[in-house]
Order: structure tokens, then C-alpha cells, then sequence
């Protein structure tokens, strides 16, 4: 089971990927909570599709990136994820 790995807190809390699409943001309902001030509520998700893993935003404006780039494709173990100011490791 894929796991999304927060790097800027300091115990870097995991959490585990156990649905097809998991939120990403600082809203309290979302799947994988981030710091406050970091990204939006309810910024991003990660969703399978019949190609992998894959890192989307929910709003357009909403930034979001895989390995410094916007994303282009299925995730892969140890990809870097910027979710606004939010860092994670897939």
C-alpha cells in the first residue's frame, strides 16, 4: 500500500494511500491534513487511474508539483510532492 510521507513536520507523520482518491490539504475533512498556511483546504489529490498514481489539483489555481515539475504522469516510489508549501514524500 502506497504511503504519502509529510517531510516538514517533525515527527514526518505517514499515512497511508488505503482509497482511490485521498485529499490532500488544510481542511479538517481532508484524507492527509497539512500544516495550516501551507496550501489551501481541500488543495490537492492523489488518485489511481488505469495508469497509476497520479497528483492533481483541485482547483486550477491551486499549485501543485512531482519532483519540481508540474505532474506529467504516474507517481513513483520516492517522488518528492510540493502541495502549495507542503512537501511529501510518495
Amino acid at each position: 500500500m502506497p504511503r504519502l510521507v509529510l517531510l516538514d513536520a517533525p515527527d514526518r507523520p505517514s499515512h497511508p494511500v488505503a482509497q482511490d482518491r485521498v485529499t490532500l490539504g488544510t481542511d479538517k475533512g481532508d484524507d492527509v491534513p497539512l500544516p495550516a498556511g501551507s496550501c489551501a483546504a481541500e488543495h490537492a489529490a492523489v488518485e489511481w487511474s488505469r495508469d497509476g498514481w497520479q497528483l492533481v489539483p483541485l482547483k486550477r489555481k491551486d499549485e501543485v508539483r512531482v519532483g519540481g515539475e508540474p505532474p506529467r504522469g504516474p507517481l513513483r516510489d520516492g517522488d518528492l510532492l510540493e502541495v502549495g508549501k507542503a512537501r511529501l514524500l510518495w
